[in-house]
């Protein structure tokens, strides 16, 4: 079942689903992200996938210390669409993806 859900309020109350993905709309106020990734974070059960979509490399690396900061580790992956483009280039839409699979239980 699909959901949406503005996650950027603290402490919003989220279903445990097994997968979730969450797509940027570009990081550049990292406040809102903030909320949104402890939203997640915190919501998820421990063996589900979260998937974060970002533009920028420096995005998805923010996003996986971020997860990393949460005891959520996580690989980066680059659409093979944007494969052998520079790592700079603009307007470069979901082009990295954040994959946390199992993570250790938050206390």
């Amino acid at each position: 079942m699909l959901d949406h859900r503005d996650t950027c309020a603290k402490n919003v109350p989220l279903p445990s689903p097994a997968c979730t993905v969450v797509a940027s709309a570009g990081m550049g106020c990292e406040a809102p992200w903030i909320s949104i990734m402890a939203n997640v974070l915190n919501s998820r059960l421990h063996t589900a996938r979260c998937i974060f979509a970002t533009f920028y490399d420096h995005e998805a690396k923010k996003v996986q210390g971020m997860c990393q900061d949460h005891g959520a580790p996580s690989t980066l992956l680059e659409s093979p669409f944007y494969g052998g483009r520079s790592r700079t280039e603009v307007a470069t839409q979901l082009r990295w993806a954040v994959v946390m699979c199992r993570s250790l239980p938050l206390q």
